[in-house]
């Protein structure tokens, strides 16, 4: 018998927390968190306990173990019958009937002293078998390693935070790896397998290493079984001559065979049995703590802190939330509305203070205000949680004491910064709000300034005289809170200390740039230690002391007023101008020098000159040019010597300071939108032909302003340092007229792309359905322009059936025709691209042509010179009941197996579980509809709806009964769908569809690879955006899609999928600002994409609240080839 008790103690925990979670897993059901929260408090108690133990001689548990064995040997005959009766579990379950007696009272045992639980009322559940994901977390819990629950990220290939069956283990998993209690599987050890089983030689190297008997483990003689792995030998005798886990019948120890909650337990019985006994039940008795979870307190314990506390252990899957409770406003249009509740979100950062997961805090992004707020408790089953919302009211943030806090009881003659300190009821340092609060001073100039969201004020003593005597007085009249503090007013301010801070920009710019202005921060202390913030006293030339060197590249004019509060914070900048036209970066160090204390500090910045354009290249010109067209653009592409891509923005300055000069031939005429500018050294610039910050996105693109005439024309654009000509051959060609009318175009629902619209409808009475029209001119491009000459005419025309079959025809929503009035002429700027719809009448059956014919008419008047072109439309108005209909059912001809694929790669436990699948796979389902068809195969509209769905061979096909199908195992199946015809009948279709098992590849993707030029790229916080983030490639298919060989398109959601399909992400070709070039500057950040296609983003540069990255590309690489996409943070 196995004597490390503490030990001992700590796995009867494991396994008591491991076997609930694994049943659920295996049923379906949700685990018994609760059961683990407990575990974990009484390991805590157990293991405080054991600590005294320790104390003792290395022998005393035996003897102690020896003394009550005795003295269970004295005790009467009743009461051993009394201990027996302890042990026995109250019911019994009926898997464990055909177990031998001796194992049933074991398992039986443990069920009555609540270390197991069966995975239902009447089962138990011995040959359930448990997996690697479980492992991890109860593992992670019992030897309290440190558990990062904020990771999103795994190091290993196959632990995916969007993994909906097992992302919950990626902490603990991540924590086990750390503590080196695993290295993965496999030769390279990048995988975890999760959803892998756990085999009985794991099992005993588990219960071996974490005993802490390895040493044994390796010195114990191997069994001689060929059923055991090498390196599980030691572990696998070892656990076999501690009696942890039996031999098999067949006398092998069975050590690739999985685990199952018979071998656990048995185990388990092993373990437990030495530390059964007094102090055993007495810390049980001390753990003990409810069935189900309740928030027992919610209160503020900061502005926008709340504590919330639990009346018992919880695992890491729960979470909090936190609601306002408001009124809903009444609804203006419903006199009989009554207001009534609404919950609103409240984001906030949860963080739990305790190991055991019953305290938390959860901070808000504003503070708190008075009324009624709710703390919600979720993410556990409803069965494990009692009170699960509480309320509480929250108080306004109220302030109880004010303190002036100015460091010297002297105040300098001038503008003089006076600091305070206000603490509200919760011991924080809070701002006055202006509105609450009265300020007096007593000073000739009277009227101080109070800084919005600062902790003080700035009064004005400049007419006052050293030596005199002022005061200043706040009130918050609301809190009844107020403070004063008399100053004598000191000599004029003289600089004693100085630091230097970092550069500021107010024009939206981020680097330093030649022609361009910055603000270097800094702080400047006077003799009586307060700060200096008078730019009167800045500016005078005794404040600060300012030089250059080398003194070429800032233009420092001491004549003016450099030094500016340009953020309104109360504290000065000092102004810095770059000088104009720098032909290289240039390094300069700013001296600042106090004359009153004799301190110089400085500051080394370098100023970026423009990128010097050395290639240009056109991209490829595939549009229609034509005599009149109007506001067309040039795409070009600038590089540098280095090969370095020029933004938007260096495109644009490299225009205005004549680096860049741009002209045409031939009928083509170029102007910028913004034609005259001013460079940088103040001289004006036109004849520009660039445009800039365009709001249609055409910014730094050649504006091809209007075109006069036809034939050959070119864009030259001239590099003028290197004196070289790019050119753009283009063909002007006749002026663009109306030549047709076509059909207009609509989405196709799978593919996303744009398709012809039908020109011939089926309509059921009372619907309405219609094509679309658009005029094109004899280029095939959509026709703009407005002629007066050209006119659309249409005509509507009964073919058969009843008047009026055709109630109303609508252009534009708007009813325009009819059998009486059935001729309509249209301007074309009221025709193009609008909606036309039949409206069916409400009794009626006939059918009606539609025809619309592209006209020239004279000049002035109506009458038709010439028909161009005409385009035909038909409708037909049906009574549903007595129709002829064809139904259809639209669904695939073949499937992919998902569930078989799934299965296999160990992600689901049953191959035909389609709910679950469906639910978490929603790729893999294919959608199902019935479509109805006249006799001469044009569709009727609406499509009727689908009551339920059957197949004949349900472990093949699966289904939603609803509008989904799935394909599950490789086969074939009749799938029948019931649905609602037209005249009311309930009706079947079949389809007979093939489900394959092949692997999946990608067939397409696609992306949108033009540059992405971040605006506020240089702020932006990158770390944690996936790629379908708003600010990278968008949710939106149209920007990025895989689609594999069974047509499944897959965006968002591909790291679900990705072990089947393999894409890989990568981030590469990333580009620095100054001075963070050199490649071995520590300063550098870092950018990676995870397997998750995740970013991880680390600010290492000196201003950690900016990027020093100036671009990177994204590469999304699969079978298909790879796809890049550049993203310009520093345009």
């Amino acid at each position: 018998m196995i004597k490390e008790v503490s030990s001992l103690v700590s796995f009867t925990l494991l396994f008591s927390c491991l076997l609930t979670p694994l049943a659920a897993a295996e049923t379906g059901t949700q685990p018994a968190q609760g059961m683990q929260a407990e575990a974990v408090q009484q390991q805590d108690q157990e293991q405080n306990s054991g600590e005294s133990e320790q104390q003792e001689p290395e022998d005393a548990p035996e003897e102690e173990g020896e003394e009550a064995a005795e003295e269970k040997a004295d005790k009467p005959e009743a009461e051993k019958a009394e201990d027996a009766e302890d042990i026995e579990a109250p019911s019994l379950f009926k898997d464990l009937e055909e177990l031998p007696a001796e194992e049933k009272k074991r398992i039986e045992a443990l069920v009555d002293h609540g270390i197991f639980d069966g995975i239902s009322e009447e089962a138990f559940g011995p040959d359930e078998k448990l997996n690697r994901a479980q492992f991890a977390k109860i593992a992670a819990l019992v030897f309290k390693l440190e558990v990062d629950s904020t990771l999103r990220q795994s190091s290993f290939l196959d632990v995916l935070a969007e993994d909906p069956v097992h992302s919950y283990a990626l902490p603990y998993i991540e924590a086990l790896k750390e503590a080196g209690l695993t290295t993965g599987t496999g030769a390279d050890g990048k995988r975890y397998n999760p959803s892998g089983e756990v085999t009985r030689q794991e099992l005993a190297a588990f219960l071996v290493r974490g005993l802490g008997l390895e040493k044994e483990a390796e010195a114990a003689a191997a069994l001689e079984d060929d059923s055991i792995s090498d390196w599980a030998a030691g572990y696998a005798a070892l656990a076999v001559e501690k009696k942890l886990i039996p031999l098999l019948a067949d006398g092998t120890f069975g050590g690739t065979e999985p685990a199952t909650r018979k071998t656990l337990a048995l185990a388990a019985y092993e373990i437990v049995q030495p530390a059964e006994g007094k102090d055993g039940e007495e810390a049980e008795e001390e753990g003990e703590q409810p069935d189900k979870v309740s928030i027992v307190e919610v209160k503020a314990i900061k502005s926008n802190v709340v504590s919330v506390k639990l009346d018992r252990t919880v695992d890491t899957t729960a979470e909090l939330k936190i609601t306002r409770k408001g009124l809903k406003e009444d609804d203006e249009d419903d006199d009989d509305s009554e207001e009534t509740e609404e919950i609103k979100p409240l984001p906030a950062f949860v963080q739990w203070t305790d190991e055991k997961l019953t305290e938390a805090t959860m901070e808000l992004d504003e503070k708190l205000e008075k009324g009624a707020y709710i703390v919600e408790l979720t993410g556990l089953p409803d069965d494990q949680m009692n009170v699960k919302v509480f309320e509480f009211e929250a108080e306004e943030e109220r302030i109880e004491k004010i303190e002036i806090t100015a460091p010297s009881d002297t105040l300098p003659q001038s503008k003089a910064i006076v600091p305070y300190k206000a603490v509200n009821q919760y011991k924080e340092e809070t701002t006055l709000k202006a509105s609450n609060v009265n300020i007096l001073v007593g000073a000739k100039n009277s009227a101080p300034i109070m800084v919005p969201g600062s902790r003080y004020l700035i009064v004005d003593l400049t007419d006052e005289l050293p030596g005199s005597q002022v005061f200043v007085s706040l009130l918050d009249h609301k809190n009844a809170q107020s403070a004063q503090k008399t100053f004598t007013v000191g000599d004029k301010p003289r600089v004693t200390k100085l630091e230097v801070g970092e550069l500021k920009f107010n024009d939206g710019q981020s680097i330093f740039k030649t022609g361009f202005r910055a603000f270097l921060d800094f702080q400047a202390w006077d003799q009586y230690g307060n700060r200096v913030v008078d730019p009167g006293v800045l500016n005078s030339g005794t404040g600060i002391v300012v030089f250059m060197n080398p003194g070429d590249v800032i233009n420092y004019d001491k004549s003016v007023n450099n030094f500016q509060d340009i953020n309104n914070d109360g504290y000065p900048e000092l102004q810095l101008v770059a000088f104009p036209k720098l032909k290289t970066d240039k390094e300069v160090t700013v001296h600042l020098f106090g004359p009153g204390g004799g301190q110089e500090v400085t500051k080394t910045l370098k100023v970026a000159a423009p990128k010097t354009p050395a290639s240009v290249e056109f991209y490829a010109w595939d549009k229609t040019l034509a005599d009149g067209d109007v506001d067309k653009h040039v795409e070009l592409r600038v590089k540098d010597a280095s090969g370095y891509t020029l933004t938007v923005n260096e495109i644009v300055y490299a225009e205005l300071e004549g680096q860049l000069r741009i002209s045409s031939t031939g009928p083509l005429v170029l102007e910028s939108n913004a034609p005259v500018r001013t460079d940088s050294s103040g001289r004006t610039v036109g004849n520009l032909k660039i445009d800039i910050k365009a709001d249609d996105g055409e910014e730094g693109l050649i504006r091809i302003k209007e075109i006069k005439g036809r034939g050959p024309g070119s864009v030259i654009v001239h590099l003028v340092e290197l004196n070289k000509f790019e050119t753009l051959k283009l063909d002007v060609r006749e002026k663009r007229v109306p030549n047709a009318i076509v059909t207009g175009t609509d989405t196709n629902e799978d593919t996303d792309e744009k398709v012809p619209k039908p020109l011939h409808y089926s309509i059921f009475q009372n619907t309405e359905a219609g094509p679309t029209f658009k005029v094109v001119d004899q280029y095939g491009d959509d026709f703009g322009p407005e002629n007066t000459n050209f006119k659309v005419d249409l005509k509507l025309e009964r073919t058969s059936g009843e008047p009026g079959a055709v109630r109303d025809v609508k252009v534009n929503n708007k009813s325009v025709m009819n059998d009486v009035y059935s001729n309509r002429r249209f301007e074309l700027k009221d025709f193009h691209s609008r909606e036309i719809k039949y409206v069916g009448s409400l009794t009626k059956e006939g059918s009606y042509q539609l025809t619309a014919s592209l006209v020239e008419v004279e000049e002035g008047g109506q009458n038709v010179i010439r028909t161009l072109s005409s385009i035909s439309s038909t409708a037909e108005v049906v009574n549903p009941k007595t129709a002829y209909i064809d139904y259809v059912l639209d669904v695939e001809d073949s499937l992919f197996a998902a569930g078989r694929a799934l299965y296999d790669r160990n992600m689901i436990s049953s191959v035909t579980d389609a709910t679950y699948i469906m639910n978490y796979y929603k790729a893999f389902g294919a959608e199902l509809e019935v479509r109805s068809k006249n006799a001469l195969g044009t569709e009727y509209k609406p499509k009727p709806p689908v009551l339920g769905i059957t197949s004949n061979a349900t472990k093949v096909i699966g289904h939603n009964n609803s509008n989904k199908i799935i394909g599950l195992e490789s086969g074939k199946a009749k799938v029948t769908v019931f649905f609602e015809g037209f005249d009311g009948e309930i009706r079947s279709i079949s389809k007979d569809v093939v489900v394959n098992a092949d692997d999946l590849y990608v067939k397409e993707s696609k992306m949108n690879d033009s540059d992405a030029v971040k605006k506020n790229g240089s702020t932006l916080d990158w770390n944690g955006r996936t790629i379908w983030d708003p600010e990278l490639l968008g949710p939106k298919n149209n920007n990025f899609q895989i689609r594999d060989q069974y047509g499944h398109d897959i965006d968002v959601n591909l790291p679900i999928y990705n072990s089947m399909l393999d894409v890989r992400g990568f981030i590469g070709n990333v580009q620095y600002i100054e001075p963070y070039t050199d490649p071995t500057n520590p300063k550098r950040d870092k950018i990676s994409l995870g397997a998750d296609f995740k970013i991880t983003y680390v600010r290492n540069g000196d201003d950690k609240t900016k990027n020093n990255i100036r671009e990177f590309t994204l590469y999304i690489a699969s079978a298909h080839g790879i796809k890049k996409k550049r993203f310009i943070l520093y345009p």
